[in-house]
């Protein structure tokens, strides 16, 4: 999955630069904490979600080797999900919705979601499609 989030803040930390990106909200379920998320063509580390986006934490090295040194708030920006956890999070909401669908009383996919939302919110990100 890919798209277009917004910078909407930029803030210097010592020697390194804390962004914040906001991105549609159907692209939170896949970006977790510590996982990883490619901006503008760059694979990095996300730092802490929020419910309209995440924030970054550049290094002078990745600052030097990119353009993220010359970015702004309000700068639209190239994002790309990772594609390891969008098939993570789907297998999970599959299988607990399989799993609940199984117990015969029809609530299965509405329990699925609950479930996967309870579990997930433990590592930081809650969501169904």
């Amino acid at each position: 999955m890919a798209g277009r989030g917004e910078i909407a803040e930029v803030r210097l930390e010592g020697h390194d630069v804390a962004m914040r990106v906001r991105v549609p909200e159907s692209f939170m379920p896949y970006i977790l904490p510590k996982g990883f998320v490619a901006v503008d063509g760059s694979s990095l580390t996300v730092g802490r979600t929020f419910s309209d986006g995440f924030t970054l934490h550049l290094i002078p090295e990745t600052l030097r080797l990119t353009n993220f040194g010359t970015r702004h708030v309000g700068d639209l920006v190239n994002i790309e999900l990772d594609p390891r956890t969008v098939a993570i999070v789907h297998t999970v909401e599959r299988v607990l919705a399989q799993r609940l669908a199984g117990n015969g009383d029809g609530r299965g996919e509405g329990l699925a979601c609950a479930s996967a939302r309870r579990l997930m919110s433990e590592i930081g990100r809650a969501s169904c499609r």
